[in-house]
């Protein structure tokens, strides 16, 4: 046994996690689930686009198709040859609300109301998705750090007591440069792991979250229990969104879209072309479409109708009185710019190539839907949260049998290597996880699934 071996101290066993604290969180905490929620309606594009909406409503709701009335008075005299008299006498008149400016207006603003209705469900769903995204990958960074960190501790505990050993030889030598590789590796490492921690706490400052009270974070990890909860529930979500979203263009079997038959293969009875208005993507590019349409529908020059009433008197040897009633049609000789309906009529076309893309995208995922998630629930079982304590266990372990000299430096970093890649396999299941479940739960009736665990 050599010298250094001798001078190396045991490092106290680490710490077990099942979940990342890094303290203990005070009494005001949050749950991480309400705290998303909180975050994302603060957040300022969320706060414009619920403005936008709710002006776009404000005007739909003032607007009317109606045209003011009209009402004109004439007084008139009559001087001839054996005539003469005076004739007092009002008109009133009123446009019909069919196809007038206005009544092209009122589509146009019911467009807007939609779009904007659509815009703010979407920018709601990215701003929860990006803060609970941030904040679990932030807890995955420091746990990441936090390994790091004690194994640069230990890689340098062992470069200085080799380089303190009073020893000369060709594999003490060796031994040097394959610490220093190991402690330099390990130091960049964390190096990286900070500066990532940073980007992902000025990500969250962007939503406006405090960093110190991200101090507070407490991340409960997924297990596989976790995983087929989620599909259970998300299974029954995507038979609920199938069937709002082809019950207005196929005829629906109850029993069959209720039943317990898995989403792929409920799917498997509709097109892509059934499949519409699922995500909130594809509501704001419907709402997109139906504005589109309605623009163009505005370039077809149709008549307006006018209706009127008047009474006149006239004041002679005896009163005469006269009263009309009539409707006038304003005839259109103009066309509108054939260029002009071009241009949005290939506007329509880019939409609709974007719908049936949406369409057959959103298809493809609930297909592979069941592969996917049992795929996620297997890696979770192979590398629970749980190994991460036999890891720390393990490398404990082979530290004292290498201070005993049972281990050689070349085997125990060779088991620091294969500990540290079982490490980044857990939390990258970890994280797989996380970004499948937010992009599974695009669909709009997904509020049921709760996404993150844990408090702030």
């Amino acid at each position: 046994m050599t010298t250094y071996k001798k001078n190396i101290k045991i490092i106290s066993s680490f710490t077990s996690f099942f979940i990342l604290i890094f303290v203990a969180p005070p009494l005001s905490s949050l749950e991480l689930s309400d705290f998303v929620l909180q975050t994302a309606e603060r957040h300022i594009d969320i706060q414009k686009g619920r403005i936008e909406y709710k002006t776009a409503e404000a005007k739909l709701d003032s607007y009317s198709v109606w045209s003011n009335p009209r009402f004109s008075m004439e007084w008139t005299e009559r001087n001839g040859e054996g005539v003469q008299s005076n004739v007092e006498g009002y008109t009133v008149s009123q446009k019909l609300p069919f196809w007038t400016e206005k009544s092209k207006q009122k589509k146009i603003l019911k467009s807007q109301v939609s779009i904007a209705k659509a815009q703010d469900l979407l920018l709601s769903y990215r701003a929860k998705k990006m803060i609970t995204l941030n904040l679990f990958q932030l807890a995955i960074l420091n746990e990441q750090r936090n390994f790091y960190k004690k194994r640069e501790q230990w890689l340098a505990l062992i470069k200085q007591s080799i380089y303190s050993a009073q020893v000369s030889s060709k594999s003490m030598a060796l031994e040097k440069e394959m610490v220093s590789d190991a402690l330099r590796q390990a130091e960049d490492q964390v190096a990286q792991l900070d500066y990532k921690i940073i980007e992902a706490t000025n990500q969250l400052s962007l939503f406006g979250v405090d960093k110190n009270r991200l101090s507070t974070l407490m991340i409960e990890w997924f297990t596989p229990a976790d995983l087929i909860e989620i599909k259970n529930v998300l299974n029954s979500v995507n038979r609920f969104s199938i069937k709002n979203a082809v019950k207005n263009n196929l005829k629906i079997d109850k029993k069959m879209v209720n039943s317990d038959r898995s989403s792929s293969e409920v799917l498997s009875d509709y097109s892509p072309d059934s499949l519409l208005n699922v995500t909130f993507e594809q509501q704001l590019i419907s709402a997109q479409l139906a504005a589109a349409q309605n623009q163009l529908e505005n370039y077809k020059i149709r008549p307006e109708f006018e209706i009127y009433f008047s009474k006149d008197r006239q004041y002679l040897n005896r009163g005469e009185e006269n009263a009309t009633i009539g409707i006038s049609v304003e005839i259109p000789l103009e066309q509108a710019l054939q260029s002009e309906k071009k241009i949005k009529q290939f506007e329509i076309d880019q939409i609709m190539i974007q719908r049936d893309f949406e369409s057959l995208k959103q298809k493809t995922l609930l297909e592979n839907f069941e592969a996917e998630i049992e795929t996620l629930i297997s890696s979770l079982k192979r590398y629970p949260q749980s190994q991460i304590n036999q890891i720390y266990k393990s490398i404990d372990t082979h530290k004292k049998s290498f201070q005993t000299g049972w281990v050689s430096l070349t085997q125990f970093l060779e088991l620091d290597r294969q500990k540290s890649e079982m490490m980044i396999q857990i939390l990258d299941v970890q994280t797989n996880t996380i970004e499948f479940i937010l992009n599974k739960c695009e669909q709009a009736d997904c509020n049921q699934v709760k996404i993150i665990k844990g408090q702030i």
